[in-house]
């Protein structure tokens, strides 16, 4: 079974004043993997220009664009279709330069201290098993409700945690975390997730991997409670969200920043 799915990303920021300058590394162009294959993808800028495009250690496709002079508003969208195969979750070995075992290490956001302790004690004891796996995902989400508007980019799993509430990006930082404090690699994905009757949304989606040693890395979505299948199409990855962010850089002078963004996902 496969899903052909269309995506339009269009990402808008606004300054008080004009710029002077600003440098932006933008990860939004999807690559093509045992799960995916690319159909057609493009990059528009408004604002400024491509300078070039590299392949990052995480084996992220990379665009570096700058700005051009004078103005006050950068526009960013990117657009294509990319066909989804279905892998049970299973994504494989995905060609990049970071080793699996580096996946083991804790970051500022995903580093949970002796909390990870309160999520992994109803797993079971065959720890990094498809089973034990599935039930840390749950048990996450039964214990860090899904709630926006609580958590920011920057929060941790820690902050999660404590509050007790999140969006998938702290689900995603959580499970990462637990997976870690037991050495077992984990990582961050980011990418589109097709809605049943929503087109139009407002934030990309990330869901989790982890490394089973006879299957290769395996995606668990800890806020749907699912692994991924058809209707997930798969972006970049990484240690954690800073690795993936879409657009990371930075601007000189402008003053005031107002983003806004224009996501539409929808099945051909």
């Amino acid at each position: 079974m496969t899903k052909t799915i269309k995506i339009e990303h269009q990402t808008s920021y606004s300054y008080g004043a004009e710029l002077a300058y600003a440098v932006l590394q933008l990860r939004l162009s999807p690559v093509s993997t045992m799960g995916q294959v690319l159909q057609d993808w493009q990059c528009y800028i408004q604002g400024g220009k491509e300078e070039f495009t590299f392949t990052d250690q995480n084996g992220n496709l990379v665009k570096l664009i700058t700005s051009d002079p004078d103005i006050n508003a950068i526009e960013i969208k990117a657009t294509g279709t990319v066909e989804v195969l279905e892998t049970d979750g299973v994504a494989g070995e995905i060609a990049c330069s970071t080793p699996t075992w580096f996946f083991k290490n804790q970051t500022r956001l995903t580093d949970l201290r002796n909390l990870s302790d309160n999520f992994r004690s109803k797993c079971g004891e065959d720890i990094g098993s498809i089973g034990w796996l599935h039930s840390l995902s749950a048990e996450i989400n039964d214990k860090v409700r899904y709630k926006t508007a609580e958590t920011e980019t920057n929060s941790s799993a820690l902050d999660a945690v404590q509050k007790g509430l999140g969006v998938c990006q702290d689900h995603t930082h959580i499970f990462i975390g637990c997976c870690r404090s037991v050495g077992i690699p984990s990582r961050y994905v980011s990418g589109y997730l097709l809605l049943d009757e929503i087109e139009h949304q407002t934030a990309m989606h990330a869901w989790a991997e982890a490394f089973v040693p006879s299957l290769g890395w395996v995606g668990f979505d800890v806020s749907n409670g699912v692994s991924p299948d058809t209707k997930y199409v798969r972006i970049a990855q990484g240690r954690d969200y800073r690795d993936v962010a879409p657009v990371r850089g930075s601007i000189f002078g402008g003053l005031e920043e107002v983003m806004s963004v224009n996501l539409i996902v929808q099945q051909q």
